[in-house]
């Protein structure tokens, strides 16, 4: 996810990503972000040290870096939402959930050495080593949960009315939405084949990604002059 897609809308309502089975529909607000931003940032100590400035209001040629989008989908901005929502009682816990799935998803898929996990004590750093373990159900959730997203935000008013949707609803960009899915996927995919086909002691999903191709394409811009658009 980009951060293009973030702030293309102030408020989404989305379906709960915690229990694909039970469609559950919570709001999820940039709002909420900013909320704590401007009560933090006179502060010495903060809850949310991640968000600034220009993370939550970017120029344009801003909300396609990364490393802005990384710190709206940070560890720190969920422990402030939570803290939002047990200590001054505010509905941020809509938001908190979206970005820890997203932040499950995004430890799951970059994970580049076997030992992560154990470093980090957390269980979905670890390799996959079978296809039923706690991250390949996450990633099989996850994607389901992308599809009836994609699905009910694009049904009429009307039905989504009969179906206790109430709004517009929020979603994706169209190719942040065909990427999330289709990475998701293919991901599962790789895994399903290469278990079945060579049965190895593990296999480290932050191997298959463009990081090689994406350094080359900077080397390029730098070359132009480090204009964003390659000439």
């Amino acid at each position: 996810m980009n951060a293009v897609s973030i702030h293309g809308s102030e408020e989404l309502e989305v379906l709960s990503p915690s229990c694909i089975e039970i469609v559950q529909v919570s709001s999820t607000k940039l709002q909420d972000l900013k909320d704590i931003y401007e009560t933090e940032k006179s502060n010495l100590i903060k809850n949310a040290p991640k968000l600034s400035q220009k993370v939550l209001y970017p120029a344009s040629f801003e909300k396609q870096n990364v490393l802005l989008a990384l710190n709206i989908f940070h560890e720190s901005n969920s422990a402030a939402l939570a803290h939002e929502a047990g200590e001054k009682g505010k509905d941020t816990m809509g938001t908190k959930e979206f970005i820890d799935q997203f932040l499950k998803w995004w430890n799951i898929v970059n994970v580049k050495n076997y030992e992560k996990g154990k470093r980090l004590k957390n269980p979905f750093c670890h390799p996959i080593r079978s296809e039923d373990q706690m991250s390949m159900v996450f990633l099989n959730k996850f994607y389901d949960w992308l599809v009836s997203w994609n699905n009910k935000s694009a049904l009429p008013l009307e039905k989504r009315k009969e179906l206790g949707l109430t709004g517009k609803g929020g979603k994706l960009t169209k190719e942040t939405q065909f990427s999330l899915q289709f990475t998701t996927k293919s991901l599962i995919d790789i895994v399903n084949h290469i278990s079945k086909e060579h049965s190895p002691e593990y296999i480290l999903l932050g191997k298959f990604q463009t990081d090689s191709l994406e350094a080359r394409f900077e080397q390029y811009r730098q070359m132009s002059g480090g204009n964003y658009n390659v000439s």
